[in-house]
């Protein structure tokens, strides 16, 4: 069983943070905090992480976009003991975002005002954060993307409730996501071709030989309510130290 670490970054954020081999990193942080939205994050951004923002028309959600890529920036600055400016960005075929430099890996999601980020030092990572909400539309979209199987049990959790069919719906879809993403394909690929679930927690799910024969997806326990999920190649030989921090201070577990 995965083993989670929870713990509040109390040291200078200047600090580097230690990554041993095989261990992972993941941040959380709440991109509505008042503590972030009041800080002057000016020239931390590129041109075209703007450009990209202005396309967003509602206002709180592109605050939210610019302040992702910030923190992003930020908290990659400390591994690396780079000012967070010189930081360079590629993207591969399917969007996947990894440093210029090769010299970490990473994955981040966000969702709302929810932002997750996956650090290792081995590749590749997915990583996916759902902010509770209803999908009344679940089991349409499920038809697109969801395995059949999948698709009977959202359909038995949906015959309980609302809330049971909207949480088996959002644990999927972040495991899902997770999968696709450590992939490098993102939904590029046909979803409904890999099932998921959301059962066990610790997953070894068959993908595809010329990417991966499998993948590991992981359902996280995190500091806040949502869902959220991390996948890697079990030939990566990523280890179960998964260290949970938060940016950038601890969230209150019971809100």
């Amino acid at each position: 069983m995965t083993t989670v670490q929870y713990f509040s970054l109390i040291a200078s954020l200047r600090t580097r943070p230690i990554l041993p081999v095989g261990s992972t990193d993941l941040w959380f942080a709440d991109l509505d905090l008042p503590s972030l939205q009041g800080n002057n994050f000016k020239g931390l951004t590129e041109p075209a992480e703007i450009i990209r923002s202005q396309a967003i028309g509602h206002l709180a959600q592109r605050e939210r976009f610019i302040l992702s890529r910030i923190i992003l920036r930020e908290i990659l600055s400390l591994y690396l003991q780079k000012p967070p400016t010189t930081l360079k960005f590629i993207f591969g075929p399917h969007s996947r975002p990894a440093l210029e430099s090769g010299d970490l890996e990473f994955n981040y999601s966000h969702s709302k005002s929810l932002f997750l980020l996956a650090v290792a030092n081995i590749a590749p990572l997915g990583v996916d954060i759902e902010a509770p909400r209803c999908v009344s539309a679940a089991e349409q979209i499920a038809k697109r993307v969801f395995s059949e199987s999948e698709c009977k049990s959202l359909h038995e959790a949906a015959l309980k409730s609302n809330i049971a069919r909207d949480n088996f719906f959002l644990n999927c879809w972040t495991r899902k996501e997770a999968v696709l993403k450590s992939m490098g394909t993102g939904f590029t690929f046909p979803a409904k071709d890999i099932t998921v679930g959301v059962e066990p927690l610790e997953l070894l799910v068959p993908a595809h030989a010329d990417i991966y024969p499998s993948v590991k997806v992981l359902t996280l326990e995190i500091p806040v309510h949502g869902t959220a999920a991390l996948a890697f190649a079990p030939t990566q030989k990523l280890g179960n130290a998964f260290h949970i921090k938060t940016w950038p201070l601890l969230l209150n577990m019971g809100s």
